[in-house]
């Protein structure tokens, strides 16, 4: 089972320094201009904030109380906002994260995954899933792929669904290449490698393998 460790989908350092804090998520002039544009009270300025900044490092929108708390205290400090989680005890279900989303996105110029970045991911998965096998690998393109495109980050659970569904489908592919290439001809000669002999009750299959395990100056 592929794990989310095993991959470079984006997420939080177990421990941020300061200086990580104010490198990445201290809002800069530009951001604070455009928060102040759609914002008009301290529960929206941070909540908006605080999506912008974690989008930025992740690639996809999070739930503000999955956000370190590290992260929401450096922000509300830079907008002099006390009590933090406090004051965006509501944001996650408002309507107004839904608006910071879209404008969100706009500003950053990336599209959301809906809009055709399924279709995207697809491709790029099959394409991987026909040179790699490892599922992680497979992830790996197709994260690249969106973010190279501009596009949303799915959560991970769908890129393990769409990794194996697209390494599934591209072996199928290879499969009846590989099938009909050989032709009835070669299709009869690889069966009766795997015929078992009654006497020896080994096949050739089986020879051959004991052949590659153990091989000799001479057989070489």
């Amino acid at each position: 089972m592929v794990s989310l460790h095993d991959t470079a989908y984006p997420r939080f350092k177990p421990s941020l320094s300061l200086r990580e804090l104010q490198h990445y998520y201290a809002p800069t002039a530009p951001e604070l201009d455009y928060c102040a544009q759609h914002t008009r009270n301290n529960e929206q300025r941070l909540g908006f904030l605080v999506l912008l900044k974690t989008f930025q490092r992740l690639g996809y929108f999070i739930r503000i109380d999955a956000v370190p708390d590290a992260i929401i205290n450096h922000i509300a400090q830079c907008l002099g906002v006390d009590q933090p989680q406090q004051v965006l005890a509501g944001y996650d279900g408002s309507r107004n994260r839904h608006k910071h989303c879209r404008w969100i996105r706009a500003y950053l110029q990336v599209k959301p995954f809906a809009s055709r970045g399924q279709v995207v991911l697809q491709q790029a998965l099959y394409g991987a899933a026909l040179s790699r096998e490892d599922l992680a690998d497979i992830i790996n393109v197709g994260l690249e792929t969106l973010v190279r495109f501009r596009y949303e980050l799915p959560p991970f659970s769908y890129f393990v669904r769409a990794a194996r569904t697209q390494r599934t489908a591209a072996y199928r592919a290879l499969f009846t290449v590989v099938y009909e290439g050989l032709g009835d001809a070669g299709r009869v000669f690889l069966d009766a490698f795997f015929i078992t002999d009654t006497s020896s009750q080994k096949s050739l299959w089986n020879e051959l393998k004991q052949d590659l395990a153990k091989p000799t100056l001479n057989g070489l």
